[in-house]
């Protein structure tokens, strides 16, 4: 008996619970429509923008630098081996 009782309370409850979950609403914000549309969107993917491509000819420059040098050290590396074997 108070099993049941125990029970049909306990059910009572997650039903209650349940309906009032139910009433909360779901919202969806598009951030990539609010930045690509809104002004304060554009300045800020500007300066990204900017700062990538900054930061992308840096790399370039490092990258050929060291391409550079590569060259410079296999160039040392054949004459050293060309002379060794003399």
């Amino acid at each position: 008996m108070i099993k049941k009782i125990l029970i049909k309370s306990l059910i009572f409850i997650f039903l209650l619970n349940n309906i009032a979950l139910g009433d909360q609403k779901i919202f969806f914000i598009n951030l990539d429509f609010i930045l690509n549309n809104s002004k304060e969107g554009k300045i800020i993917l500007k300066d990204l923008k900017n700062i990538n491509d900054e930061y992308l000819s840096k790399i370039s420059s490092l990258e050929n630098e060291i391409k550079k040098e590569n060259n410079e050290i296999q160039k040392i590396k054949n004459i050293i081996s060309n002379e060794e074997l003399n």
